[in-house]
């Protein structure tokens, strides 16, 4: 079960166990304490980093909800380790990185693709108009 905690904690920068007392109460002391130290070296420490790594080392067939949830687990991370003015500036930093992602990702979305944009279709193909010109002269 602690093998399991730590590589989800690490591998998917899931911060659950810095907010939830329960799934914290499943690690001793000291593998909370190792876990903690190993979570803020591998994806605190450069937060700008962080960010960059979230879009080139993982993906999504939803950006934008991928992105929201590394706010949202920074926002866990940062109640267990801000306070400090410049970690709490590094997580400011974060968050706005993230949305001007996700705005970026959003107005990519409101544009029409080039495979949207068409040439305008006849309104009648020629080959059904001449089929029921006769129609009318009766």
């Amino acid at each position: 079960m602690v093998n399991q905690i730590e590589d989800i904690t690490l591998t998917w920068l899931d911060a659950s166990v810095f907010q939830d007392a329960c799934l914290r109460s499943l690690l001793t002391a000291d593998e909370f304490s190792d876990l903690a130290a190993r979570f803020k070296t591998e994806w605190i420490d450069d937060l700008e980093e962080t960010v960059s790594r979230w879009g080139s080392d993982y993906s999504s067939s939803d950006e934008v909800s991928h992105y929201a949830d590394l706010r949202e687990n920074l926002e866990r991370a940062a109640g267990f380790f801000g306070g400090a003015p410049e970690i709490d500036e590094a997580f400011a930093k974060a968050y706005w990185l993230i949305a001007e992602h996700i705005s970026n990702l959003e107005s990519e979305e409101d544009r029409p693709s080039s495979s949207a944009v068409t040439s305008p279709k006849p309104s009648q193909p020629l080959a059904l108009a001449s089929i029921f010109d006769d129609v009318d002269e009766s």
